[in-house]
């Protein structure tokens, strides 16, 4: 009989967690009887851009529809509707996916015969007292943790987690076969966005937001004006994204690209040189996995835990204006370097596709 694992997730916006949570339930229903896993999902709110790429999939559901529903853990109704449906799905294990889904899920199941794991995917919000409080409340029902990284789990796990021996260190995936038919899908060349051929682009992917250090990355755009042929892509949105274009039109940085968000970043990742990701605090960044798909090499700052596996195909940087700089330059005047770092990249990144995490996914499901 195939497990039943059921997924809990808040809204399908873009971002990491969000995009790894929807591939890994589209793969595990287009593989579920190789897997001996029967999968699941539960999304709080009928919201998102990514909500596209769930039609037509089974075995998903919504407690409500429409926008703007905001999750709290003092929302009596989500207890009550989760509770219903665990009820009528009768999964053998939940697994959540960030706070308060968590904290909403361990308490709609209390007294119901199933698992329990809290995925931790990031640490920037350690610092709430009263999140560290429910947190250590609901670790009493939780069957397991799992981080990210080594980073979050060093940091996260002695605050989070008061009761619970089983914790794993599960490292992020990328899904090759979606990267591919996407490029296949859609390309751009340089020329279309105003970038001269032979020019050496830095490609930043992520959400434009303060963790992200984006307005430091901008301002070390402008201890490089002189290197009239270096430019740096921004793809992705998010509450700096103004502030952010401020900023840079403030500087006079003409080769600075805003993109903004999009579904498809690998079309801009592959007309790149190098992918940057100066981060004052981090989860795991998926975009750094696919960029090492790509082939391309990797500026990061010092809190970005994907240094612990892809150490070898990056420069790392401090997070000063200063400091990006420096290690753009670094990169910008040697191209050997940049090769073989993304020579690298390309050899690392393949311990990361998602056919290897699920049988490491699978035997923590096996363990509990």
């Amino acid at each position: 009989m195939l497990k039943k694992v059921l997924f809990l997730l808040g809204k399908a916006n873009i971002g990491g967690i969000e995009r790894m949570v929807i591939d890994l339930f589209k793969y595990m229903n287009k593989y579920k009887k190789t897997l001996g896993i029967d999968p699941y999902f539960v999304i709080f709110c009928e919201e998102g851009v990514l909500l596209k790429e769930l039609k037509g999939e089974k075995n998903l559901y919504f407690l409500y529809s429409g926008k703007n529903r905001k999750i709290k853990t003092i929302s009596v109704d989500f207890y009550f509707k989760l509770r219903k449906l665990i009820k009528e799905i009768k999964p053998n294990i939940l697994h959540f996916h960030s706070y308060p889904v968590d904290f909403i899920g361990v308490i709609s199941s209390l007294g119901l015969k199933v698992k329990r794991i809290a995925h931790i995917h990031n640490f920037h919000f350690i610092g709430g007292k009263k999140r560290i409080r429910k947190y250590r409340f609901i670790s009493k029902y939780i069957d397991g943790f799992i981080y990210v990284s080594k980073a979050v789990m060093e940091n996260v796990d002695p605050l989070y987690n008061a009761y619970c021996s089983r914790r794993e260190v599960l490292y992020n995936f990328i899904v090759p076969e979606r990267i591919e038919n996407l490029l296949r899908q859609e390309s751009i060349s340089r020329k279309e966005i105003g970038i001269p051929e032979k020019a050496t682009i830095f490609c930043f992917v992520g959400r434009l937001t303060d963790n992200k250090n984006i307005l430091n990355l901008i301002k070390a755009m402008s201890y490089l004006k002189d290197k009239k042929d270096l430019y740096l892509l921004l793809v992705g949105g998010g509450k700096l994204e103004e502030k952010a274009k401020n900023l840079a039109k403030e500087l006079k940085l003409a080769n600075i690209i805003f993109i903004g968000p999009t579904s498809n970043p690998f079309k801009y990742l592959k007309i790149s040189d190098v992918f940057v990701l100066p981060s004052i605090i981090e989860g795991l960044g998926i975009a750094h996995l696919e960029a090492m798909y790509l082939g391309l090499p990797s500026l990061i700052s010092e809190n970005v835990p994907s240094k612990e596996i892809a150490y070898d195909a990056s420069l790392i940087s401090g997070t000063s204006p200063e400091s990006i700089a420096k290690g753009m330059e670094i990169l910008y005047k040697h191209k050997d370097m940049r090769d073989t770092l993304g020579a690298k990249a390309k050899e690392i990144v393949k311990e990361f596709f998602i056919d290897k995490y699920l049988q490491r996914l699978y035997e923590i499901y096996m363990d509990l």
